[in-house]
């Protein structure tokens, strides 16, 4: 014990002499506003704090609020309250009847900690202001610590959020390495818990959500500490015991049960607490009734007596909430372990990537990387165009993308699941997948680039899945955005329709990125009508069924009800005077933000309704969403069930079509195939040719593109239940893709042919040009 004393109290001296510098920052970048704004530390009482903006049209008010900002969330709401929370007020100062006249310039101690505005006064027009708070109640470590909450600026004139940035440590702005560790509780409380810790830093942020998905009424005071042990994968049905999770962690041997533990253990005194004992250190937790609004019942703490790894760390350990009230009965628990880091590759053959897209939790900003390339000489007759480099809306990619065609303008379209902001030169005033507009002026030297408006993990939103189309004068390379599809731990499976009336596959796959703990699921949609002349259709429903399907037999009263494995409530419970919260109705709450409050087979509920079209339209829609409730492997697996489509809502919305989810397999070798653009007419008709009556359809996938000089170079991959299978139609589409088709050069005016890897290394002078 007196070793254990002796290492905290250096580590704190150090901290203090050595002077690991207590800076925080703000970064504002949207809405035409750009800049700063840093708090350091001066002394214990006094905090600088300076705001360096461009931008603003008059007197901003502005307020630091209780949770971080989510990068996954449409840039209408994510600054609002209900996700932002509300103003950080840890001493209740706003509970003063006399709020609004005692807060001031002149009484800041009488303004909540987060009322800026209150305490320095209103962001001026010119977004320039520097100022001391010297109240000690903006503190940047400990207990009461702003970082890792977030800086809302609001409307002039009003109280309206208007423009937000997370607070950051300076030395993770720095490059400090940043570990995050989530637990993830499905059943019967659902929500997720992050712990983030900075290397070099002491203080772990813990912040997050949790709610019923029983149809409960919200309850509060519910214990939770961390578990010595990791429970196994019926943790998602809360078998939580003694003999699944173990005892509190409590390396340091402060046992809850000594005496006067309750005095010794408090947030003021968390030096006598387990570690493990996040109650007594942090506070009790609420549950909600209901997932949104998420600020709601969610919590946001800083615990400076805890580590994630290595001496005495936390991760592969469990997180139990236990009942209501104070209550000791475990009630819920998930395994405490790292975050996954969510990557997606333009990768269509050997080589250097096109581009790495990656986010590190949906918290952290998307990090992209486009400076891996060797350097090429790039011939000087390619074109005087800029060089482009958008990410395009069409999934499974490329679609139609890559075609020089004026009449596939959806497939064309720029990615832009929201409305650009007019009259910004912000990234949020162009399209989200416009990549060389939006960051021309933020791409690093080596290609590396941070971005808070490009989401991975997006329930609503994602890139995962659609097209990266790099233009270069009179060519294009178009490759899909995609997930690893193989390895170990990546588990891909397929719902492949090609018997009744719709044709094609929807795509799973998901990784064990631990080794352990499976990850988000990917999901990638492509189907359509196999009639030339049947209409598009939309509002179709869809789910994952219990059971599989039976050829030849209708899907209705075969394939069961919707996959359900950890009996999410479908019934509604009606608000009432006594408890107004409580207003629980499962079409409501299952949405794309709260996976977790839905059915595991609820594509709809999750992901919204699909669209169909026929093969020959070459604007039909594929989709491309990230799933966090839904199993490809183990006891909870969607394998061996089934995915039914429904007709659309106007036509009665009876199942009409279903396809038994199975295993596949990738070939280990790529097919390419150069077509004159005159000859190719449509992705799915150039698949159905190219592999004729040997091969399956659905067992053929384009995996990257070039255009130029009329020629149209083909990259595919083709697919099996077995890995032999799969080489097996390699090698017969490889003997034949070649006969059925005019051969061309697409290099032809660059006096020779290139290899294909050659246009991916394009991306050379696009980075010159972009910085």
């Amino acid at each position: 014990m007196k070793i254990l004393c002796l290492f905290a109290c250096l580590f704190a001296l150090c901290y203090q002499t050595y002077g690991l510098k207590k800076q925080a920052v703000a970064r504002i970048n949207a809405r035409g506003i750009t800049g700063t704004i840093t708090f350091t530390e001066v002394d214990e009482n006094t905090t600088r704090i300076v705001a360096n903006l461009q931008g603003l049209s008059g007197n901003h008010g502005w307020h630091i609020h209780e949770l971080p900002i989510d990068q996954t969330v449409s840039p209408d709401l994510q600054c609002l309250s209900s996700w932002a929370g509300p103003h950080y007020d840890p001493l209740n100062a706003r509970a003063n009847l006399n709020y609004a006249t005692d807060c001031s310039t002149s009484n800041p101690s009488s303004c909540e900690a987060g009322d800026l505005a209150g305490r320095l006064g209103p962001l001026p027009a010119n977004g320039q202001l520097d100022a001391m708070d010297t109240t000690g109640n903006i503190d940047l470590d400990g207990f009461y610590s702003i970082v890792g909450r977030s800086v809302v600026i609001h409307q002039v004139g009003t109280n309206v959020n208007f423009e937000c940035g997370s607070i950051i440590s300076q030395q993770e702005l720095d490059g400090a390495e940043v570990t995050i560790l989530q637990s993830v509780l499905v059943s019967p409380v659902a929500g997720r818990m992050y712990f983030k810790q900075v290397d070099g830093l002491p203080g772990i942020q813990i912040w997050g959500k949790l709610y019923h998905v029983n149809d409960s009424e919200p309850s509060e005071r519910h214990n939770w500490h961390i578990h010595r042990d990791r429970p196994g994968e019926d943790y998602r049905v809360g078998i939580c015991g003694p003999s699944f999770a173990g005892p509190h962690y409590d390396p340091t041997n402060q046992p809850a049960g000594a005496a006067n533990y309750s005095q010794r253990c408090t947030p003021k005194t968390p030096e006598g607490c387990e570690i493990g004992d996040l109650t007594g250190k942090l506070g009790a937790v609420n549950v909600a009734a209901i997932p949104a609004p998420y600020a709601t019942d969610s919590f946001f703490f800083t615990d400076s007596r805890l580590n994630l790894t290595g001496f005495q760390g936390v991760v592969n350990r469990s997180v139990v909430v236990h009942i209501a009230e104070g209550g000791s009965n475990r009630l819920s628990c998930a395994p405490l372990v790292e975050a996954e880091n969510l990557t997606l590759t333009a990768y269509p053959i050997g080589g250097q990537p096109l581009a790495i897209i990656s986010q590190y939790s949906r918290y952290q900003n998307t990090i992209i990387s486009l400076g891996s390339l060797p350097s090429l000489n790039v011939p000087d007759d390619l074109g005087s165009d800029n060089p482009d480099l958008t990410v395009v809306a069409a999934a499974i990619g490329p679609n139609e993308a890559c075609l020089l065609d004026e009449d596939a303008t959806a497939a064309d379209s720029t990615y832009s699941p929201y409305t650009p902001r007019s009259g910004v030169s912000t990234p949020d005033g162009y399209d989200l997948g416009d990549l060389s507009g939006a960051y021309k002026d933020y791409i690093t030297s080596n290609g590396y680039l941070s971005v808070s408006d490009l989401p991975v993990f997006g329930a609503e939103t994602t890139v995962s899945g659609r097209t990266l189309r790099y233009t270069y004068g009179n060519r294009r390379t178009c490759v899909p955005l995609l997930p690893p599809t193989s390895g170990a731990n990546v588990t891909t499976v397929r719902a492949s329709f090609s018997g009744r009336d719709v044709a094609g596959n929807v795509f799973f796959v998901q990784d064990r990125y631990d080794n352990v703990e499976t990850g988000s699921t990917f999901i990638l949609v492509d189907i359509y009508y196999l009639d030339a002349n049947r209409q598009r259709t939309s509002r179709h429903n869809w789910h994952v069924h219990s059971l599989p399907a039976v050829p030849e037999q209708e899907c209705t009263g075969v394939i069961g009800g919707h996959y359900n494995p950890f009996s999410v409530s479908l019934g509604t419970m009606a608000a009432d005077a006594m408890n107004p919260a409580v207003n629980s109705n499962y079409s409501k709450d299952c949405t794309g933000n709260y996976q977790l409050r839905c059915e595991s087979g609820d594509m709809t509920g999750k992901h919204g309704q699909l669209e169909i079209a026929t093969f020959s339209d070459k604007n039909r829609p594929t989709f491309s969403y990230v799933d966090n409730n839904l199993e490809l492997g183990g006891a909870y697996s969607i394998a061996g069930r089934s995915l039914g489509l429904h007709l659309p809502s106007s036509e009665g919305g009876a199942l009409f079509d279903c396809a038994t989810i199975t295993p596949f397999y990738t070939s280990d070798d790529l097919i390419t195939v150069y077509t004159p653009e005159s000859e190719y007419t449509t992705r799915t008709e150039f698949v159905k040719k190219v592999s004729g009556d040997n091969i399956p359809p659905n067992d053929v996938l384009i995996v990257g593109q070039r255009v130029s000089n009329g020629c149209v170079m083909t990259v595919m991959r083709t697919l099996g239940e077995t890995q032999g299978i799969a080489n097996g139609y390699a090698n017969i589409l490889d003997n034949r893709a070649d006969t059925q088709f005019t051969q061309c050069d697409p290099d032809v005016e660059s006096g020779g042919h290139l290899p294909f890897l050659a246009p991916l290394l394009l991306l050379i002078p696009l980075l010159s040009t972009l910085l």
